[in-house]
Order: structure tokens, then C-alpha cells, then sequence
């Protein structure tokens, strides 16, 4: 049986805009990953942003919440988590670069109109296919 992939999202500017907004499709994003088995993880540069899964009632979706690397993505991450992430989300190219995954771009204003997340979640779809298909 093949395990679900480790999923790490950024938290600011990528699940929530810069007032704390969730993004639109965030949490359908979030129950589709766990659904397929997936295991999503919350990071920050600013530490774990628990008050962020608190407020947004964002508990039952995530694996865990911690803090991220925000320079030597690769030989610091042991410092962070003891998870290798397999694919992760941030706005940040330099991270994404290190350690793979996709760049997701600034929350649109007005922010119903903000469609990046289901963006998002084709490229993990994608990510996810192909890697199966190494497993196979």
C-alpha cells in the first residue's frame, strides 16, 4: 500500500490573504487532499500559526502545524519537522526551488474572485500521478 503524500503549505499569502482571510477553496482543497489520503501540513517563517487552524477551525484537515525554514531550506528543515515533505506551496519561489513543489501566487482582490487554490490543487493532483506512477 502506498502512503499519501506529505503536503506543506505555506500559511501567509497562500492559505490565507494578508487580513487572515482563508483563500477561497482553501478548506475544499484541504478535505480533498485528506480524502485521497493525503497528509497536509501548515508552516510558517513566522513559527507554527496554531491561532491561524484556531480561528479558521482547520484542525480536523491538518497533519500538523509548525514553523518552516526561511533560509538553507534543505539543511535546516531537520529543525522544523522530522517529515520529508514531498510537495510544498508557498509564495516564495527560492523554498519551492529547494525543496519542490508549486508557487502559488498573491491572493486577488477582491478575494472571491481568487481562484489560485484550485490552480493548486490540479498541480498536486498532476505531482501526485506521476508519482504513483514511479511507485508502480
Amino acid at each position: 500500500m502506498q502512503r499519501g503524500l506529505n503536503i506543506f503549505f505555506d500559511v501567509d499569502g497562500c492559505l490565507v490573504s494578508w487580513n487572515l482571510h482563508l483563500r477561497p477553496y482553501a478548506r475544499e482543497v484541504l478535505e480533498r487532499l485528506q480524502e485521497r489520503g493525503h497528509h497536509v501540513f501548515m508552516w510558517s517563517g513566522y513559527g507554527a500559526r496554531r491561532e491561524v487552524a484556531d480561528k479558521h477551525d482547520l484542525w480536523p484537515l491538518l497533519a500538523g502545524v509548525m514553523g518552516k525554514p526561511i533560509f538553507q531550506y534543505r539543511e535546516r528543515l531537520h529543525l522544523f519537522t522530522d517529515v520529508e515533505p514531498d510537495f510544498i506551496i508557498d509564495d516564495h519561489r527560492e523554498i519551492v526551488e529547494a525543496l519542490g513543489g508549486a508557487v502559488i501566487r498573491t491572493p486577488r482582490e477582491p478575494l472571491a474572485e481568487d481562484r489560485e487554490m484550485v490552480r493548486i490543487y490540479r498541480r498536486i493532483l498532476e505531482f501526485e500521478r506521476d508519482w504513483r506512477l514511479r511507485w508502480e
